[in-house]
């Protein structure tokens, strides 16, 4: 499944977009991209990620919203990502439906040891 992971990473800030892709270049050497949580809601629709990467602070629909949304799709790994450093917030999204959560900045190994967790448990 390594080869064919889909990875959709939905965060407004675009050296995100680059510290993701270089993270897990081998083994998503094309990850979906989007700064708006509405584009990335059309993008899971259509490409029907394996993994989604959400920030929280996300202007328009924000990232609680797009969790809950994208939630609705049973076999989706989703990692939620925040500068936000208190319990209540990992909780919050937990309770939302994420499977992990990554506090801001993160190692690039962290992020991708989460998300070959989900390659190789599917």
């Amino acid at each position: 499944m390594e080869g064919n992971l889909k990875v959709l990473v939905v965060d407004n800030e675009l050296a995100m977009h680059g510290f993701v892709r270089g993270a897990i270049n081998e083994i998503c050497p094309h990850p979906l991209l989007t700064r708006t949580a509405e584009e990335g809601l059309r993008l899971a629709r259509v490409h029907h990620p394996d993994v989604v990467v959400i920030d929280t602070d996300l202007s328009g629909l924000n990232g609680f919203q797009l969790l809950a949304d994208l939630r609705q799709e049973p076999n989706l790994h989703i990692i939620v990502t925040s500068r936000k450093w208190s319990a209540d917030d990992r909780n919050h999204a937990i309770q939302a439906g994420a499977n992990d959560y990554l506090l801001k900045p993160f190692f690039t190994e962290e992020l991708r040891e989460k998300i070959q967790s989900r390659a190789f448990t599917s």
